[in-house]
Formats: C-alpha cells, structure tokens, sequence
C-alpha cells in the first residue's frame, strides 16, 4: 500500500469510519459494537482497486448481518481463493474433532503414529505441533512429495531447532505432520475427513481441496499474468508440502459459515471448542496488545480480554491470501485477494484487514 494510500485511508478511517455506539446500559468492560462508515470504505477499496492493484472480495459483518460484501479489481464475489495458511484451523479442528471422538488426545506423542520417529522427536506431542512449539525447522522437506510415509520420515529426519515445548517457531511443517496424524488416527483420507466431519457439518459447499472442488466451485485467477491459477499442476499441488498447512481453496461467505459453525458448536465440544480459540503461547506484544498462538491462529489480548482471533495466509505461487478476523465486539472480517502484495510487501487481504478498523472500549 502506497504512503499516500496510507495517509488517506486514516483520514478515511477518522473522519469517516464513525462509531456507533449501542447498549449503553451494558456491565463496564463489555466490548461495544461499532458500525463502519461502508460507503467510506468502499470508495478507499475502489481507489485501491483502480490505482495501487488491490484485487478481491471484502465481506464484513456486524453482529451476523452483512454490511459489506463486495468484490474489487479482478475478483468475483463467487470466487474462491488458495487460502493458504488459513487452512491450518481446519487441521487443528480435525484433531480436536478426533480428541473428542476418543481416537487421540493432545498429550500424545509422535511415537504413538510414528513408532519409527528418531529417537530426538519421538516425545514430541501433538499439542506442539498445533502450538508450533514442536522444534522441527521449516524447510519444506516435503515438497513434491505425494507419499504420507515418505513425507513423514523427511519432515522428521532434520535435526530440531530447539527441545520440544520450550520456543515457538512458526512453520508449515507442525500442520502437514498433525495432517498424517489424522489419517493414522482416524484410518480416512485426510481430504476426505475434513470433508465428512467439518467441511459438510458446517455447510460449506464451495470449499475444499485441489481436484475434489464441486463443479460449480470458480477460483478467482492468479495475480500476475503469467501465473496460472490455484489447482493447476505444478503450481499448488497438494502434496504433503501443503495438505494440512495451507492446502484448502474457499470463498468469503464460506468462511463466515465456518466461524458460526465452530462457535455454534455444530462442529466440537465445548471444551475443544474453548482450545481451538484459546491463546496457548505468548507470540509478542503489539503496543498495548499481546499476541498470542492458539491452534491455526493468532489471539490478541487487551486487559487481559480476547479482542479478537486472527487467520490468515499468502501463497507466493498465485499470489492469493487470506485474512478472517473475529472480533469478540461482534465484528467480522474476510477479505481474500488475488492481487499479491501491496507496495509495501504485505499481502494485500491482511492490508486490507487490518485497515478496517476495529471497536475500542
């Protein structure tokens, strides 16, 4: 994003992105509901579309109704995008899914499916992998490769980083493993597990995985010219590089349905539910904001207070990304893109997201 397209979107945003405040009667500490000024915001992406590149759908929500949903640039409100590392949520949410089934628990250690694991990772548990405290390295070990086995033994042949459960690091490689976990643990496919007990339960129609995507399922075309689109071979296959990390394609409106899925609990439990959404490692500290990891997101903390959960996800290959952010004030946020990064090196969906402003008490 440009610095001029900065300095106008905060005058934007401060004399235009008015507040509304409801329920004043509400207990002291209660998250207040906000309303943007839409007609504000759409004229910024407009100008954003037609002048810095911004390409893709903006869908935001208040309290479950709709205030924006439109598409910019090359997009299509149809589409559906590579969401990368937004797909992390779904694997987490197929192992606590197994958790309260009784087929795993989180405390189990890799040895339980990998009896063969080096003696160095085998008391690495699934928790670690869902928390990125597992100390393997992120070096792409299992690019190219379609064998679950074969994939496994590479990921866990690097020599770790650090002792399991002492740093968190984050990488694909925690996500693809906890992948073959769930096949091992559930004896299905990993496509098709996520498929039955997530994707269906929650009615996603036009999610899902490269080469199983319903006929009438149109993904949004590739930034750049000369870059095929998602599900080409070659460009993103889903291999074990990228199954349970960043390997699923979805729309805006899907994206929704699934967050209402989870926190409906049509989904989980209500104690793995509380887990998926949970901050369980300290990240860093944003101003006045902690930020932690849960399992597949980032959870920002104020006062103590969850403000918010954050997913997202860039794949330099098509130069899509994603970004769902779930404010606990009753806000909610999807933007996908297919435009690449901004001028400023960011993908252009977290630009986008963040420029939206959140609720502050």
């Amino acid at each position: 994003m440009k610095m001029h397209s900065l300095r106008r979107l905060r005058v934007c945003l401060a004399a235009a992105m008015a507040v509304s405040v409801v329920g004043a009667a509400k207990s002291p500490g209660t998250l207040q509901e906000c309303a943007p000024d839409v007609a504000a915001l759409d004229r910024w992406l407009r100008r954003e579309a037609d002048t810095a590149g911004f390409s893709g759908v903006v869908l935001i929500e208040r309290a479950g109704k709709a205030v924006l949903n439109r598409a910019y640039g090359r997009a299509r409100l149809d589409n559906a995008f590579w969401l990368a590392s937004t797909t992390k949520q779904f694997t987490a949410a197929a192992i606590l899914r197994l958790v309260d089934e009784g087929k795993l628990a989180v405390s189990d250690s890799l040895f339980r499916f990998f009896s063969w694991a080096p003696r160095r990772a085998r008391s690495i548990t699934v928790e670690q992998l869902l928390a990125h405290t597992s100390g393997i390295p992120a070096r792409g070990a299992a690019n190219g490769l379609g064998d679950r086995e074969a994939a496994a033994r590479a990921i866990l042949a690097e020599p770790l980083e650090h002792a399991p459960g002492t740093t968190y690091h984050y990488e694909d490689e925690d996500y693809n493993l906890l992948a073959a976990i769930v096949e091992i643990a559930s004896g299905v496919a990993f496509e098709a597990f996520v498929e039955r007990r997530l994707l269906i339960p929650a009615g996603l129609t036009h999610t899902g995985f490269c080469g199983r995507l319903a006929p009438n399922v149109k993904i949004a075309p590739s930034a750049g010219r000369d870059v095929p689109p998602p599900c080409t071979a070659g460009v993103t296959p889903v291999d074990w590089a990228d199954r349970g990390a960043t390997g699923l394609v979805g729309t805006a409106p899907d994206l929704l349905k699934w967050a209402r899925a989870v926190r409906g609990g049509r989904i989980l439990s209500p104690s793995s539910r509380e887990e998926l959404e949970r901050g369980h490692v300290f990240v860093r500290n944003e101003e006045n904001t902690d930020v932690y990891y849960s399992y597949g997101a980032r959870v920002y903390m104020q006062d103590r207070k969850r403000r918010e959960v954050w997913h997202s996800g860039y794949d330099v290959r098509v130069g899509h990304s994603s970004t769902v952010r779930l404010l606990d004030n009753g806000l909610s946020i999807v933007v996908l893109s297919n435009s690449g990064l901004d001028a400023t090196g960011r993908p252009w969906a977290a630009a986008v997201a963040r420029a939206v402003d959140q609720c502050r008490r």
